[in-house]
């Protein structure tokens, strides 16, 4: 069984650093972060993107080995739940999750948002971490809502 280290393939212009660093560059212009944590109920994150900040209203240094506050922490209570499930479903099946949940921001309202995360096994097939991104859908959830809203509209005058 190949690693997923392994399946990477780096372009040979590149080093590292170099890439580590286009990387980086390209999450600092999107609406988003990328991740790696341990899979415990906190999500205690090794690594976390600068972008997290704009999202949650929270420096990434917080983040990192639950410094001032732990991930699962600025999960909407409601949406607690359901990441758990969601997650440890898809590490149970080794495939990747997929999850729409809502961040509570610093000053208190909601940020919707879209995970995308995989776990990642070693050669033995021992989980070693979680990684993954997320980005911002508040544009698309708030648009669903007036679809939904428009919808209903229309049913009530037929």
């Amino acid at each position: 069984m190949q690693s997923q280290r392994d399946r990477v393939q780096l372009p040979t212009s590149q080093s590292p650093q170099e890439l580590l660093e286009t990387l980086l560059s390209i999450t600092a212009r999107v609406q988003g972060f990328l991740y790696r944590c341990r899979n415990d109920r906190d999500y205690s994150m090794l690594h976390i993107s600068e972008g997290v900040e704009r999202l949650c209203g929270y420096p990434a240094s917080d983040f990192i080995d639950n410094r001032r506050r732990s991930f699962s922490a600025v999960i909407h209570p409601d949406d607690l739940a359901t990441v758990y499930r969601d997650v440890d479903l898809a590490i149970a099946g080794k495939t990747k999750w997929e999850i729409d949940y809502r961040f509570v921001h610093n000053d208190g309202h909601p940020i919707w948002v879209h995970e995308v995360g995989a776990g990642v096994f070693s050669d033995s097939g021992e989980l070693l971490y979680l990684e993954g991104f997320v980005i911002d859908i508040a544009r698309r959830k708030q648009m669903e809502t007036e679809l939904h809203h428009t919808q209903q509209q229309v049913l009530e005058t037929n």
